[in-house]
């Protein structure tokens, strides 16, 4: 996530493209990063909203946010896969049997969340700064 006044300096180098190193071009390979979310405010930053007001102020240009994320968009947990439970039918409405399909998961997101303890930095999210 970065702000959308970087995009321009940033997608050469993500994509993959030329650099130059002491004078040389050189090709190097595009970055293992999935997307880019252009994010310099929402919409509803400052608006009121009760008797507080929103405050969604974006990514600041030179800084970005590199965030990592499974497809789930976490740690998924799955107690029990999925399960299908069968008993006797109901008699009003006419059915001999029935079935019940269920599955107990969580996704737990606290390790994405990025943290300090004791010195040491913790999480999936990280922030950084854009050279001059």
């Amino acid at each position: 996530m970065l702000n959308p006044m970087d995009i321009r300096r940033t997608r050469p180098v993500i994509s993959g493209g030329l650099v130059g190193l002491g004078g040389i071009r050189q090709m190097v390979n595009a970055l293992p990063i999935d997307g880019i979310i252009p994010y310099a405010g929402g919409i509803q930053d400052g608006q009121s909203w009760g008797k507080e007001v929103l405050s969604f102020p974006g990514v600041k240009e030179g800084e970005f946010y590199l965030v990592a994320v499974t497809s789930f968009g976490g740690m998924t947990f799955i107690k029990r896969d999925l399960t299908m439970e069968m008993g006797t039918g109901s008699v009003l409405q006419l059915s001999k049997e029935e079935r019940a399909w269920y599955r107990i998961c969580t996704t737990f997101l606290d390790w994405l969340i990025g943290k300090t303890e004791g010195g040491k930095a913790y999480g999936g999210i990280i922030k950084g700064t854009l050279p001059e």
